[in-house]
């Protein structure tokens, strides 16, 4: 049994990007705990019960309360007749549901950039993948919030590798890293946007 000494596990980092619509979807999913050097865990469920409460929908994880999903939907909205510049629309969601930043939604996105930072930051020889994650419903489920990315992984005929070894690669620690501050750079932007 290995120790987990950073506050998160069984990260992946997932990116789709469709040529001809020119969308992209990318994917940060971490397993977040207590541990010696902060309450990741703790401080993300205080944030959702917080957010929780002032909201229609529950942002809440569906398949473990653990984890934390955010999930990039981009769109090219074509070139901006003012600007002469290519428009692309951004779409946060938090564990599946529309996240839109609102003044008592700032501390949370703070939160999900520090974890981004986090990841980003964090040695490979410290990120822990469990076996028993691979082969369950929280990774299964929990990765892509509209379907089971084993079957989606089984289906693809393009793909021409192993749901084992595209697990292995949705985790690998540059990957994971690289996608990170991606994700990372997102929230920057956004919060530039909205402080504009």
């Amino acid at each position: 049994m290995q120790v987990n000494f950073t506050g998160l596990k069984n990260t992946a980092y997932l990116s789709m990007q469709n040529p001809e619509t020119n969308e992209g979807m990318y994917v940060l999913n971490t397993q977040l705990t207590d541990d010696k050097d902060g309450a990741d865990l703790t401080k993300y469920k205080e944030f959702l019960n917080r957010i929780n409460k002032n909201s229609n929908s529950s942002y809440r994880n569906n398949f473990n309360p653990n984890f934390v999903n955010f999930l990039i939907h981009t769109s090219d909205m074509g070139i901006d007749d003012i600007t002469g510049k290519r428009k692309t629309l951004c779409n946060l969601y938090l564990n599946g549901k529309l996240f839109e930043l609102k003044d008592e939604r700032i501390p949370i996105f703070e939160f999900l950039a520090h974890l981004a930072s986090k990841i980003t930051a964090k040695p490979n020889n410290e990120f822990i993948v469990n076996k028993d994650y691979i082969e369950g419903e929280d990774c299964q489920n929990g990765i892509l919030p509209f379907g089971n990315i084993k079957y989606m992984v089984e289906m693809n005929p393009n793909l021409n590798m192993s749901y084992e070894e595209f697990m292995q690669e949705i985790h690998s620690p540059k990957r994971v890293k690289d996608g990170a501050q991606e994700i990372n750079e997102f929230f920057y932007n956004v919060m530039l946007d909205y402080f504009a």
